[in-house]
């Protein structure tokens, strides 16, 4: 895959071979992201057994952790700061 750059430094029509990773909005980025996400989590349980990853229980539950995913951005939310 090829594509152009648009930069100062660059002249017009410059073009630049793409040799790794998959192109933007590719119906496998999707797949691979959730893979990605899974297996954060599962490291993350693995090395922190304490956190719960399901829902939150009371307002005192600070060894709680969750995550918002969209598209290919991940946010995590933890409630306690250790």
């Amino acid at each position: 895959m090829r594509i152009r750059v648009l930069h100062v430094l660059t002249e017009e029509g410059d073009e630049v071979d793409i040799l790794r990773g998959l192109p933007e909005w590719s119906r496998l980025s999707f797949t691979l992201f959730g893979k990605c996400a899974a297996e954060l989590f599962h490291k993350l349980q693995s090395k922190c057994p304490e956190l719960k990853f399901d829902d939150i229980t009371s307002v005192d539950d600070f060894d709680w952790i969750g995550a918002f995913l969209y598209v290919d951005d991940m946010v995590l939310i933890v409630r306690s700061a250790a």
